[in-house]
């Protein structure tokens, strides 16, 4: 039998999303709920998996450097446009350990990798944590925005998660 293209991250590990457009940045934690939920959070595309709802992100254990690593991205989405817009805003991050002590297991963290990614992830939404709408669930939502961390390109914590990229991880 094959294997699945994608695994269960590490429980040392940690997710993170690049944030690279102003319009993506929250004001407050029910103001990145609602982003979350309308902007980023969709079934999965293509082959079946075993979550129902997933949030794109890297994880950090393969990715390295974070910060070249969104400048790039954005120097990439930049080059096709005739005025840039894309700029390293900072990190939506959690660790893999917070993410499945949130919602009684109705999340996690899947290394997912793509052709273009290695380090692609997702953070999942099993069906525990879908309302009869197809949507993520409110309150659930409202946990794990709880356990998800803004980090600024000119935050101290920023040169903290670099490091604990090179050389690995702990669960905090």
């Amino acid at each position: 039998m094959d294997q699945p293209p994608y695994s269960s991250a590490d429980v040392g590990d940690a997710w993170y999303r690049r944030v690279l457009k102003k319009s993506e940045l929250a004001e407050t934690r029910n103001d990145l709920a609602q982003k979350l939920k309308g902007q980023f959070v969709r079934p999965p595309e293509g082959n079946i998996r075993p979550w129902s709802l997933e949030l794109s992100g890297r994880l950090l254990s393969i990715s390295g450097d974070v910060v070249e690593d969104a400048t790039r991205k954005s120097s990439e989405l930049n080059r096709v446009l005739t005025k840039p817009r894309y700029e390293f805003r900072g990190l939506f991050f959690a660790s893999v350990c917070e993410v499945r002590q949130c919602g009684a297991g109705a999340f996690d963290v899947y290394l997912d990798q793509t052709v273009d990614d290695r380090a692609h992830a997702n953070l999942v939404v099993y069906d525990a944590g879908v309302d009869a709408e197809g949507e993520i669930d409110q309150s659930l939502l409202l946990d794990l925005v709880e356990r998800i961390e803004f980090i600024a390109p000119d935050a101290p914590r920023l040169m903290e998660i670099q490091q604990r990229a090179m050389r690995g991880h702990d669960c905090e």
